[in-house]
């Protein structure tokens, strides 16, 4: 009895062992992850383009009074380098932030002032010009953002400065050009948004949008007398006073220091249920359907000629002057991407709603004291735009930086007037060019979207013509402008199926 007592026992015991052995051993789980923070320090460089509009008017007392009857614009265009410093504060989803940047601009206009324009009757040559240029800015601005794995959206905006240098010339036939110059150091303010993502790293790199409004400045500059031979004119007091605007989109790439990462959460207990099975990575692959809205300012030089009976030119500008339509803007689009590793290639297109509305002066755009003299208008708006567009970017942990180009569609509206006649005819064409430019996009939740993008539109030029008669004599006047636009929109994507 006791020998099967203890055969049953030494089984039982070799049974466990058996079973135990065909166990699988556990493996201890892996440490934990800790997750990107925003909570920092940073620096950084960053560089762009930028559009300006200023409009301005011009007033010389010295010549019975004359003034602009219709303002004019410069549009300084041009690109930027810098860098910024700043510090995050994140808590859960919400990023807080402080943030001061400089920026070295090379943004160049000149477009003519009071008179710009050749008389071929009398063979008088007259030209007014205002020059200008944003040698510098900087700013110091607050951010608040919306953090998620891994990228940020924010929005910003605080006090700005800038240099803005002018430069002030009339022109004549004979005699040497009158100029004087001058450099002011402007305070305004800045506002925009971006989105930043984590490259790799301590890296991170950004897609920003920031307008800035300098408010406005007036120059007087005292032009002496001048005498060529039996040729002389002055002195003069030219008094030109503009506001100075400015949008800037621009790329930058930031190194954030020590404190980068959130306290782990804790291990898992030893006997914890199974975690479940990790979600799939998101595929930029598939169609998508989206909406945007934004801003676009244009910068669209002309010339005009008026002729008397269709064929003896009468006078003409000397100078390119300059209409800038600028407004809001609204569509939608639709595309398509294929994504391999990190590279995605796309193509989209999109139908823009705008309301982009300017108005300029012309050959020439003069009163004398509140007696209107000859003077001439073009008015200009940008109805609608659409686009067909290749993409190429690289993504990475749900965002996508691209870049982006192809064809370009548009319809412009034009009236040109000669208000003290008064006579004005309006025109309306379709025109077709090139559009380029880039962006950022982000997954926000889901299959949702989330981008902000700058694209420049060349659509070609234009010309109008119409004929008037004034005091019984026939004449035509023509205008030929160049159709450029630099919008910049945020948009929202949902991406069918995937």
């Amino acid at each position: 009895m006791n020998r099967f007592l203890l055969t049953g026992i030494l089984l039982v015991g070799l049974s466990g062992v058996a079973t135990a052995a065909d166990m699988p051993l556990k493996a201890p789980p892996p440490p934990p992850v800790a997750a990107w923070s925003w909570t920092g320090f940073y620096l950084g460089l960053d560089g762009g383009y930028s559009f300006g509009r200023d409009p301005f008017t011009q007033l010389d007392p010295d010549q019975g009074g004359l003034f602009s009857q219709t303002p004019s614009v410069v549009t300084p265009r041009g690109g930027l380098f810098g860098g910024q410093l700043g510090y995050n504060w994140q808590r859960n989803h919400v990023v807080l932030g402080l943030e001061g940047d400089a920026q070295w601009a090379h943004q160049d206009s000149t477009s003519c002032a009071i008179t710009c324009f050749y008389d071929n009757v009398t063979n008088e040559f007259t030209g007014s010009s205002v020059r200008q240029k944003l040698d510098w800015f900087a700013t110091a601005r607050a951010r608040i953002g919306w953090a998620n794995d891994g990228y940020l959206l924010y929005v910003t905006g605080g006090p700005a400065w800038g240099r803005v240098s002018e430069t002030d010339t009339l022109n004549f036939e004979i005699l040497p050009p009158f100029a004087e110059s001058f450099a002011r150091t402007l305070t305004g303010s800045a506002i925009g948004g971006g989105i930043e993502a984590r490259v790799w790293g301590n890296w991170t790199a950004k897609v920003e949008y920031l307008h800035l409004n300098l408010g406005s400045m007036t120059n007087i500059a005292n032009l002496p007398f001048q005498s060529v031979g039996p040729f002389a004119a002055g002195p003069f007091t030219l008094t030109t006073t503009s506001s100075v605007r400015d949008d800037i989109m621009r790329v930058g790439v930031n190194y954030k220091f020590a404190g980068t990462a959130i306290d782990p959460a804790p291990a898992p207990a030893a006997f914890a249920l199974p975690v479940t099975a990790a979600a799939p990575v998101w595929s930029w692959t598939g169609f998508y359907l989206g909406i945007n809205g934004g801003y676009g300012v244009g910068s669209d030089p002309f010339s005009q000629m008026q002729l008397l009976a269709g064929t003896l030119l009468v006078d003409s500008t000397v100078m390119n002057a300059k209409v800038a339509p600028a407004g809001g803007l609204f569509g939608g689009q639709a595309g398509y991407n294929w994504q391999t590793g990190h590279v995605v290639l796309g193509v989209e297109g999109d139908a823009q709603w705008t309301d982009q509305h300017g108005v300029s002066c012309g050959i020439e755009c003069t009163a004398v004291g509140f007696a209107p003299n000859t003077f001439t208008t073009v008015d200009q708006r940008l109805k609608w735009l659409a686009t067909v567009r290749g993409r190429l970017g690289w993504a990475n942990d749900g965002y996508l930086f691209y870049v982006t180009g192809g064809g370009a569609f548009g319809g412009i509206d034009e009236t040109d007037s000669l208000p003290t006649n008064p006579t004005a005819a309006s025109f309306s064409q379709n025109r077709s060019g090139w559009t380029a430019g880039g962006g950022i996009e982000a997954r926000l939740w889901g299959n949702w979207t989330g981008k902000l993008e700058y694209l420049h539109f060349n659509l070609g030029s234009m010309i109008n013509t119409f004929n008037y008669v004034f005091g019984g004599v026939p004449f035509t006047l023509s205008t030929t402008s160049a159709i450029r636009d630099d919008i910049v929109r945020a948009g929202l994507n949902y991406k069918i199926g995937g």
